[in-house]
């Protein structure tokens, strides 16, 4: 739920910023996250991603019962979202921390922050168009992947389909969204020259990236749905990774910007729900399929072990 101390601190933003209710989940989602933008009834927040919304003040946030959180559209915004220790210190190897800026932490998970930027309108310009012809910025650098964990630098923005969560709280851990007081919305600036032009660099490597079309991966296999956020990869861009309609296979498309992790052995588990199955490749792309694990009951006792510590 929002605080009055949450809202207190959005007043600054109403004017420079398109603020946006979250706490829905997408039609297709697996996991219940309730991180997309909601309406008043707690399901997803129709247009929010369109130029007409113009944002939500703090006055009407307050009373919006389904909000939990409150993000921020990413219209003309550049966001480095870090995922774990190994992709903080992926980061610093990377670019460095240079000067501060807006900075998004939640407690209890010390490793895991946002870094928001105000690219000028120079830089934006300078952004290689993706597939659509969009100078908009998506793409991971994995920098940790283990079987039930992966961690990553994601780097986004630019767009309109994107927005970052700032405050309030966070579903599945309680945790709640705040920043310092040396990394607040006055602390926000463009990336430094050199920030920007590794980033454009990197950019240019995931750009060209070739996804078939959303008709293809579904056309003559009834019965299976595209996902909006891939389980396995975590594709939320141009997703083409698609599930059954009993919810229990997937298949996980190998791409250059979001992919399964490689290499496994059949029968491997990823995060205690996903047991790899097999690897085909197609006129159209390479695609790894995953079934829903059944645990033994060995397994279920070591689960509740390991949370009864």
């Amino acid at each position: 739920m929002l605080l009055p101390k949450d809202l207190d601190s959005l007043k600054q933003l109403e004017e420079d910023f398109v603020l946006l209710p979250v706490g829905a989940d997408h039609p297709t989602s697996l996991i219940k996250k309730k991180k997309a933008p909601v309406n008043p009834r707690g399901g997803l927040l129709s247009g929010w991603n369109k130029p007409e919304l113009k944002g939500f003040t703090v006055d009407q946030l307050w009373n919006y019962r389904s909000a939990i959180s409150v993000g921020v559209r990413c219209d003309n915004l550049f966001v480095e979202d870090i995922d774990g220790d190994s992709a903080s210190k992926g980061l610093n190897r990377l670019l460095g921390w240079g000067e501060p800026t807006w900075t998004i932490r939640r407690t209890g998970c010390e490793g895991y922050f946002k870094r928001i930027f105000c690219p000028t309108k120079a830089q934006l310009s300078a952004i290689t168009p993706n597939a659509k012809g969009k100078k908009e910025i998506s793409f991971p650098i994995y920098t940790l992947e283990e079987p039930n964990r992966r961690e990553a630098i994601e780097f986004f923005g630019n767009t309109l389909g994107r927005q970052v969560i700032v405050s309030g709280s966070h579903y599945s851990s309680g945790g709640r969204y705040y920043w310092n007081d040396n990394e607040s919305p006055s602390f926000i600036r463009p990336p430094s020259v050199r920030e920007w032009n590794k980033v454009l660099k990197l950019w240019k490597q995931y750009v060209n990236e070739k996804l078939p079309t959303p008709g293809i991966v579904t056309k003559n296999k009834s019965g299976w749905t595209r996902l909006a956020e891939c389980p396995i990869c975590g594709r939320v861009e141009r997703p083409v990774c698609t599930i059954t309609d009993d919810l229990n296979t997937i298949s996980c498309f190998h791409g250059i910007t979001y992919r399964p992790p490689l290499d496994l052995k059949k029968g491997e588990v990823l995060f205690n729900t996903w047991a790899y199955s097999r690897t085909e490749d197609k006129s159209f792309g390479r695609f790894s399929y995953f079934a829903r694990h059944k645990p033994s009951s060995l397994e279920l006792l070591n689960r509740r072990l390991q949370i009864s510590g």
